[in-house]
């Protein structure tokens, strides 16, 4: 069982009883609330789609009114209500944590009033980040790689500009594990589509399939934002 607490500004995370780590809160790159939206399954395959959104890129109004709404639905929901969202966090030197808002019921933590105090700090250093042109890479098993920039995804030869994508998938094979799929636009992704993998990263560790929907999800917004800002 993992556990959580907050001291001070700093997110502890306990695994088991040897393995721990913590993530200062005003050094995450990444802090967003990820929902899931839709999930199909086949005899021996299942694919999940998800909504996200990026907690620092809301405006400061924004931001206070949704942290209003998570902090009285968590209070007010039983736990076995909240197994469908989670907040994914990430910070610059590869630590991350996958908080299910249901063990922020459980564990009373009070991760949204400290996301809260440090949000400047982080949006400030992401700005700095953003500006020398970053590079994230997402490793599967096996050697694969896949290279995220703000042009595009890259998996080996082949490449697709974030204006092209559609919609970031996950799928579980029983026999060939999960895979990140990223879809142009007008690809269903389902079981019939046999381009599904075209730009897609396989092999990769279950545990880690929310975070790697996440920091594509993080170059697909900045690139729709970029393409209309008033929405």
């Amino acid at each position: 069982m993992t556990t959580y607490r907050i001291d001070g500004d700093t997110l502890m995370v306990k695994e088991g009883l040897f393995r721990s780590r913590a993530l200062a809160l005003e050094a995450l790159r990444l802090v967003y609330l990820l929902v899931d939206t839709s999930s199909r399954w086949y005899v021996v395959t299942s694919s999940k789609g998800m909504s996200s959104i990026d907690l620092d890129a809301m405006g400061d109004e924004s931001f206070e009114g949704l942290q209003a709404v998570l902090a009285a639905t968590i209070m007010e929901s039983k736990p076995s209500h909240l197994t469908g969202g989670r907040l994914v966090l990430a910070d610059y030197d590869g630590g991350s944590a996958i908080i299910s808002l249901a063990d922020v019921k459980r564990q009373n933590l009070p991760i949204l009033e400290s996301l809260v105090r440090s949000r400047d700090a982080r949006r400030k250093r992401r700005d700095v980040w953003l500006a020398g042109d970053p590079v994230v890479e997402l490793a599967g098993r096996f050697g694969g790689k896949a290279v995220l920039t703000a042009e595009g995804f890259t998996r080996g030869k082949r490449r697709i500009a974030w204006a092209e994508v559609g919609k970031i998938q996950t799928e579980t094979h029983t026999a060939a594990g999960t895979s990140l799929l990223v879809l142009p636009r007008g690809r269903s992704g389902g079981i019939y589509d046999l381009k599904r993998y075209r730009y897609s990263l396989r092999f990769i560790p279950s545990k880690l399939e929310d975070l790697y929907s996440v920091e594509c999800a993080f170059w697909l917004d900045r690139c729709r934002s970029a393409a209309d800002p008033a929405g």
